[in-house]
C-alpha cells in the first residue's frame, strides 16, 4: 500500500485555526493598500497582497522569514505609524488618518478552549446575541479621511524668462529662473535645450517687456505682470525641499483615477443627484470645502474663468446639477477640465463664457455624480475629481 500524500489544509480550516486572526489581517491590509494607492486585483491572494504592499515601501528583507500576521503588522506600523508621527504643515489642510480597528471577531469553536473577552463584532451581517442588544455597546469606526497628493507649489522666481513654461504645465526647480525650468512637471526631465535656446528666449522676454502682447490679448490685462521678474511661478519639488520658507501651497480640484486616496466624496451627494442646489463641503475631509480662489473672473483666451481651491466649509462654493453640468451659483460658470486633457493631476476649475458659452457638450464638461459621492467624467468615468 502507498502512503497516501498530504492534503493542502482547506481555508475553512485556515480559518478555524487563526479565528479572529483573518479578518484583522484583511482588514489591515484593505487599509494599506488604501493608503498606498494600490488597487486589489481580481484573484488576489492575501499573501500576494502583503508581497505587493511591501514591494511598494521597499521592505521585503525587513518582513523576511516573519508569520503573516507580524508582516502585516510590521508594514501597518510603518506606513501608519509615520503619518502619525510627521510634522504638521499648518498650511496644508489635515492630513490622512487611518479608521479606528475594528474589534476582534468572536472566538469560533477552534479557539473557544482559551478563555476569552467576547468583543461585539462591527462588520455587517453580524447580529448581536439575543439579550445584549442593550447591553453591548457597539464600535463603529470613523470615516477614513482624504489624502492630498497634487498640491500646487509656487514661488516668487527672478527671471521667469518662459513664462508659465509650457502654458503652465511645466516649473521652475530654481529660484533664479533664466533656463532652470521642467516643460513638463509630470515627467521632471530637462530639456537641454532651454540652455541652448536662452539667448533667444531672453531676447524675446525682454523684447516684448515680459510678454506683454501674451497678457493682453489672452489675459486681458494691460499692463500684465504675469511674468514680470520677481512674480509668482510654479517650482518643483526639490525646490520646496529646499526652500519650504519661499513657497506657497495651494490645493485645487485635479482628476484622479476612480478610487484613487485623493479623490473627494461630498457630503450632499444625494440631494446634488436630486437636482437641488447645495454647499460643495467634502465627507471626507470635515470642514472643509471646494471654494473659489478669488471673487473676480480672470480671462484666457477668450474664455472667463475662476481657478477652484480648498477651503473652509464657510466659504464653500453653491453648485448645482442638470443631469450633465455643474452650475455655479450666482455666475455663468461649469465645472471645467483644463483643456479637456484627461489625466492625472490636470486642473479642474470653473469656466464660463467663450466661443460657445459655457454649455458645450461632448468633453471636460460633462459629469455625472456617482452613488459613493464621487463626481467622475460623464465619458470616461475612470476619473473623477480629487486634490
Amino acid at each position: 500500500m502507498g502512503i497516501p500524500e498530504p492534503t493542502a489544509p482547506s481555508v475553512q480550516t485556515y480559518g478555524n485555526q487563526l479565528g479572529p486572526t483573518v479578518p484583522k489581517m484583511h482588514e489591515k491590509v484593505s487599509q494599506l493598500m488604501d493608503q498606498l494607492g494600490l488597487i486589489s486585483q481580481e484573484n488576489d491572494h492575501l499573501p500576494s497582497k502583503i508581497e505587493r504592499i511591501a514591494s511598494s515601501l521597499e521592505m521585503q528583507t525587513e518582513i523576511k522569514d516573519q508569520g503573516m500576521s507580524m508582516q502585516v503588522n510590521i508594514l501597518f506600523r510603518k506606513v501608519f505609524g509615520d503619518v502619525d508621527k510627521s510634522a504638521r504643515d499648518d498650511s496644508m489642510p489635515p492630513p490622512y488618518s487611518p479608521a479606528n480597528e475594528p474589534p476582534a471577531a468572536p472566538a469560533t469553536a477552534a479557539n473557544s478552549m482559551q478563555p476569552q473577552q467576547q468583543q461585539p463584532s462591527s462588520m455587517p451581517g453580524h447580529a448581536q446575541p439575543a439579550g445584549e442588544a442593550n447591553n453591548v455597546h457597539v464600535h463603529v469606526p470613523e470615516p477614513i479621511l482624504g489624502k492630498i497628493d497634487h498640491a500646487d507649489r509656487t514661488a516668487k522666481i527672478v527671471c521667469p524668462i518662459a513664462g508659465h513654461p509650457a502654458f503652465d504645465k511645466g516649473e521652475y526647480f530654481h529660484e533664479v529662473g533664466c533656463c532652470c525650468y521642467y516643460e513638463d512637471r509630470k515627467t521632471g526631465q530637462y530639456n537641454p535645450c532651454n540652455f541652448i535656446f536662452f539667448p533667444v528666449t531672453l531676447g524675446c522676454y525682454l523684447g516684448t517687456l515680459c510678454y506683454q502682447p501674451c497678457g493682453i490679448l489672452c489675459a486681458r490685462k494691460f499692463p500684465y505682470f504675469g511674468d514680470c521678474p520677481f512674480s509668482w511661478q510654479r517650482v518643483s519639488r526639490e525646490f520646496a525641499h529646499k526652500h519650504p520658507d519661499k513657497v506657497k501651497t495651494t490645493v485645487r480640484m485635479v482628476l484622479v483615477p476612480r478610487g484613487h486616496r485623493s479623490r473627494i466624496i461630498l457630503e450632499h451627494a444625494d440631494a446634488l443627484r436630486q437636482k437641488e442646489e447645495v454647499a460643495m463641503t467634502l465627507a471626507n475631509h470635515p470642514g472643509k470645502a471646494i471654494c473659489k480662489m478669488y471673487d473676480s473672473v480672470k480671462f484666457f483666451a477668450g474664455y472667463s474663468y475662476i481657478e477652484s481651491t480648498l477651503g473652509d466649509a464657510e466659504k464653500a462654493v453653491r453648485i448645482k446639477f442638470d443631469g450633465n453640468y455643474i452650475w455655479v451659483d450666482g455666475q455663468e460658470m461649469v465645472f471645467d477640465v483644463a483643456f479637456w486633457q484627461y489625466t492625472e493631476g490636470q486642473p479642474v476649475n470653473f469656466v464660463g463664457n467663450g466661443p460657445r458659452g459655457p454649455a458645450v457638450a461632448g468633453g471636460g464638461r460633462d459629469w455625472q455624480v456617482n452613488q459613493d459621492g464621487t463626481i467622475s467624467l460623464k465619458h470616461d468615468s475612470k476619473w473623477v475629481l480629487g486634490l
